[in-house]
Order: C-alpha cells, then sequence, then structure tokens
C-alpha cells in the first residue's frame, strides 16, 4: 500500500512538471510571436520610438553613461511615448498574439517579447552597420581579416 502511495505521488508530481514544462513552453513560444509579430507590423516611427526607448533603457548603464548621460527629462519622454507607441501595436497590430501572453504568462511574456522586438531590431542595425567595424565589403578585405586572425592565433600558440 505504503509503494503505492508513492507511486501515485510521484505521478502526480511527473504530470505537474509535465504540465509546467508544457506551460513555459507556451510562454516562451507565445512571448516569441509577440516580438516578432510586434517587429513586422511597427511603422518606420514606431520602430524609431523602439530604438530611441532601447537606447535610453541601456543609456541608464554605468557604461553607457560613461559614454554619453542622458537626461532624465530625455529619458521620461522617450519612455512616456513608448507606452503609447507600445499601447497601439498591442491592440492594433498583434492582439491575438498579445491576449495569448496575458493568458501563459503575463509578466515574463512581456519582457521577453520586448526582448525579442528590440533584438531583431538590434540585428538589423548592426548588419547594416557592421562594414563600418570590419572590412568585409571585399572578398580581399575579409580574407585579409581571417589572415591576421589566423597570424595573431598562431602567435598566441607559438607558431
Amino acid at each position: 500500500m505504503k509503494t503505492l502511495k508513492t507511486a501515485a505521488a510521484c505521478a502526480a508530481l511527473m504530470m505537474t512538471l509535465a504540465g509546467a514544462s508544457a506551460q513555459a513552453f507556451a510562454a516562451g513560444t507565445s512571448s516569441q510571436a509577440l516580438g516578432e509579430c510586434l517587429y513586422r507590423n511597427a511603422t518606420p516611427d514606431q520602430k524609431t520610438q523602439l530604438i530611441q526607448w532601447a537606447y535610453v533603457t541601456i543609456g541608464k548603464t554605468d557604461a553607457a553613461k560613461s559614454v554619453q548621460a542622458i537626461p532624465q527629462a530625455k529619458t521620461q519622454a522617450v519612455t512616456q511615448k513608448m507606452k503609447s507607441t507600445l499601447t497601439t501595436l498591442l491592440l492594433h497590430s498583434c492582439p491575438k498574439e498579445a491576449a495569448q501572453v496575458l493568458l501563459t504568462d503575463p509578466k515574463n511574456g512581456s519582457i521577453d517579447a520586448m526582448e525579442t522586438v528590440t533584438s531583431l531590431m538590434l540585428r538589423e542595425k548592426v548588419r547594416d552597420q557592421v562594414g563600418n567595424v570590419l572590412d568585409l565589403q571585399s572578398a580581399g578585405g575579409a580574407a585579409s581579416k581571417a589572415g591576421e586572425l589566423l597570424k595573431g592565433v598562431g602567435s598566441f600558440f607559438g607558431k
């Protein structure tokens, strides 16, 4: 009888964990879908506002402050404008995805969705600007950089 109770308790625990894992998976996929929807549906002006919000958010870090401090009033203005932009996007462009996030994991799902949309936007901007940092415009430039890198690796290992 004791073994049967233990087995039943283990089965109940496994079902609970499986349910929690499924819910976490659903929350992750719904927040990803919401972030992608926000990115796809944002107008150029809304994307500008998203970038400005990400900029002032990062601007609060010590590393960013050492380059350029952003006045608190500017940060508040950008944040306020972002609230309006995000409300418009959530209610008019991505209501189905927003509702799914609210059902699965409202707090973390919303954070994850914002992380997704800002990551997609950052990726777009980095791709546009990486040529300014690395000379990859020509095959020769890329080959030259690869050769320099290999020389550096070889000298590190004493070759």
